[in-house]
């Protein structure tokens, strides 16, 4: 039976069973999968763990090859702006997260060209990766049965190429993990299901609870902005533009992951900390998230921590609000992330059929 002690001076658990453990993020982004990484390996690095983070400074080598046609230019042209950052601030995009916490001694940060190699893996005892890019880039320099994927969300979404992305899959023989049901849900054709590790709210949320400072809710709607067609941006400008016709007296807040609106005069704020961030929530009545692409993402779960409201996606019914079962199971996670007292779900035998509330029972 292993024995475990806490270390006084950084609050991890150090135990006999202790592993040595290597996370590759696909770049040096603020987005969902480098935080999550972050808070992988504090809560990792809790346990006792030693943890290192790879992050590569010429990332997307694999998708650019592989999708794009051997486009060697096309790459460097993306890159390029990778490696400029990289020239102005070489720290990992969430550092604020892992210095914040006393057990930061334990993660190890390590800035890369494109991936790690066979003498930086060795002593890793387990390996995750955050994209599938990564899976054929570290097969012959990682055992492929001691490496995890962690599926965000289906990359031939984004990508297409599906039967690449699918054949690597199928062939992976690590294990695989989801970060919600509806993420599970678009990859069981072509391999097992998997289980399913669903987002968390980090930290900085929830660690100085009692010593936050919370500012008045004096702002209306929070909007998450992404250049990205499938963060669903066009239904977000339209919505708040029509809002402003209706009632032009609406405070609204842009958080840009990676571009400004064109037609929207609110004020935009980017690459900001997570303790920012959560004054941002706490400051703001909604969050607008029109994005269901991952399921159900991370911003909901921390708005909802802050009290502050998801907007519903378009209805389900076109015209008006029906709702989409499929994603209560996310949805019930995220409400027991921000700590709710009880449950109401509304069940049916036959929920189609149902005479009220159809499209939300289960």
């Amino acid at each position: 039976m292993s024995t475990r002690s806490m270390n006084s001076e950084n609050g991890s658990v150090s135990t006999p069973d202790s592993l040595t453990i290597g996370i590759v993020v696909p770049s040096n982004n603020r987005a969902g999968a480098q935080k999550l990484a972050a808070i992988c390996a504090i809560d990792l690095a809790r346990l006792g763990h030693n943890v290192h983070i790879f992050i590569p400074r010429l990332p997307y080598y694999y998708y650019y090859f592989v999708t794009l046609g051997r486009n060697f230019y096309q790459w460097l042209k993306t890159v390029r702006h990778y490696f400029l950052s990289f020239l102005r601030d070489r720290r990992f995009c969430f550092h604020d997260l892992i210095q914040e916490t006393t057990i930061h001694a334990n993660i190890h940060i390590h800035n890369i060209l494109r991936r790690p190699g066979k003498r930086q893996t060795s002593k890793l005892d387990r390996l995750i990766v955050m994209t599938i890019a990564q899976v054929p880039e570290m097969q012959n320099i990682f055992p492929p049965e001691k490496t995890i994927y962690q599926i965000h969300h289906p990359e031939e979404r984004v990508y297409i190429y599906p039967d690449i992305f699918e054949e690597l899959r199928r062939s992976f023989t690590g294990r695989i993990i989801a970060i919600s049901p509806w993420t599970a849900e678009q990859v069981w054709e072509h391999i097992p299901t998997p289980p399913v590790v669903p987002d968390v709210v980090s930290n900085a949320f929830w660690d100085p609870s009692n010593e936050i400072h919370v500012p008045q809710r004096n702002k209306d709607i929070l909007f998450h902005f992404s250049l990205a067609g499938h963060k669903g941006k066009d239904f977000g400008e339209k919505l708040l533009t029509t809002l402003g016709l209706i009632r032009p007296g609406t405070r609204c807040t842009v958080w840009s992951r990676d571009g400004v609106p064109e037609d929207l005069n609110s004020p935009v704020v980017k690459n900001i900390s997570e303790s920012a961030l959560r004054d941002l929530y706490l400051s703001h009545k909604m969050l607008l998230f029109p994005s269901t692409f991952e399921g159900f993402g991370m911003p909901p779960i921390e708005a909802m921590a802050c009290g502050c409201i998801p907007i519903q996606y378009p209805g389900s019914l076109g015209t008006s609000s029906g709702g989409q079962r499929e994603f209560i199971p996310d949805l019930t996670r995220a409400a027991i992330g921000a700590k709710i007292n009880a449950l109401f779900i509304e069940v049916h035998d036959d929920p189609d059929h149902a005479l009220c509330d159809a499209r939300t029972q289960l």
